[in-house]
């Protein structure tokens, strides 16, 4: 008997000693989450004045949490001039030091993306850009002017400058490059609106002084309700499935470049960097002198040896542009069409001025 009441009392104790940890452990629990909670609020300001001061914008935080394993916070953060985007927040457990790892490129990113698609906006009512800008590498200037490889990496990085302030600071180091794709039909009409909208864009990037630039304008005719791609068009179309979409019902391409013959940089995209292919884009003095760069792409598929399926299926736009059959617009008959219309425009508007 003394052995069973034995036996019971340290089952009880036992028990006892369990809740009494238990009510412990989540006594502290509550009290922690409590201590974090209040902890969150009054870092929060902090991250405010940090970032603003950084990034020069004026940012939110939406939500923070507190990392147990880590010991860190972390918190979501948006900005009144990309409402759309949220960025994940590094800091210090005080909230110093706060930054944003891939905020200047993201920023930097949808900048350059709307100025591309600002020049489209009268042509047609689907197009998506991507674009961006880089410093050139000091290796590739003349050693007198290598320090503004430095400085254009300073006023993007170190001084958070945007876009169009980053590009009146450093454009003799920078290179710009962007591709659009657009939803057009294929007509006389439709193609010199195109014609009309990169000579003007290329006339920008002219007058901006760049180290170099490039233009990719990819024209699409997607059916109506496509199996991958969605509208309104967005960032997917140049990647994954809608990437592959797009890319089927391109149509035609028009590719621009220009820059700078230094005698140091050796190729000018993939050709030599002497005047004969790096002044392109300075040779164009018209929408009609476009239409020497633009390119007609067959509506069929490239084939090409898969080791494990065969022969398949490419709609890689490279690919096709390779076809025998593919043409330069100024050697169809089109392109007459397109002067017709072109000099009748102009000869119209001529009349209404005088």
């Amino acid at each position: 008997m003394m052995k069973e009441c034995s036996k019971r009392y340290l089952a009880i104790s036992a028990i006892v000693v369990l809740l009494i940890g238990l009510s412990s452990y989540f006594i502290y629990r509550a009290a922690m989450h409590e201590s974090t909670d209040s902890k969150l609020e009054a870092l929060k300001p902090n991250i405010v004045k940090e970032l603003n001061q950084r990034y020069h914008e004026k940012f939110k935080v939406i939500k923070g949490k507190y990392n147990a394993q880590s010991k860190t916070y972390s918190f979501i953060v948006e900005t009144d001039s990309m409402p759309d985007e949220q960025f994940t927040v590094i800091t210090d457990l005080m909230g110093k030091g706060a930054f944003v790892s891939n905020f200047l490129q993201t920023r930097q990113a949808i900048e350059s993306a709307k100025l591309v698609e600002s020049y489209f906006k009268g042509v047609a009512r689907d197009y998506k850009a991507v674009a961006g800008g880089v410093s050139i590498s000091p290796l590739e200037l003349p050693e007198a002017q290598r320090y503004l490889s430095a400085v254009a990496l300073d006023n993007l990085h170190g001084q958070a400058l945007h876009l169009n302030e980053w590009i009146k600071t450093s454009h003799q180091a920078m290179i710009f490059g962007g591709t659009i794709k657009i939803n057009i039909k294929e007509t006389p009409q439709n193609i010199l609106k195109v014609l009309e909208v990169v000579y003007q864009l290329n006339h920008y990037f002219l007058s901006k002084d760049f180290f170099g630039y490039g233009i990719d304008v990819q024209l699409m005719d997607l059916p109506e309700k496509p199996q991958f791609v969605t509208f309104p068009l967005s960032y997917e179309i140049f990647a994954r499935q809608q990437g592959w979409e797009t890319n089927k019902y391109t149509w035609a391409t028009i590719s621009i470049s220009n820059c700078t013959p230094n005698g140091v940089k050796k190729t000018c995209g993939d050709k030599p960097n002497i005047p004969e292919y790096a002044y392109i884009g300075k040779s164009i003095k018209s929408p009609l002198d476009v239409a020497q760069y633009f390119k007609f792409i067959p509506r069929r598929p490239a084939k090409y040896d898969s080791l494990i399926y065969g022969e398949q299926d490419s709609w890689v736009i490279t690919r096709r542009a390779k076809f025998s059959d593919s043409k330069w617009l100024i050697d169809t008959p089109m392109y007459q069409q397109i002067k017709d219309i072109y000099n009748k425009d102009n000869k119209q508007q001529e009349n209404n001025h005088g």
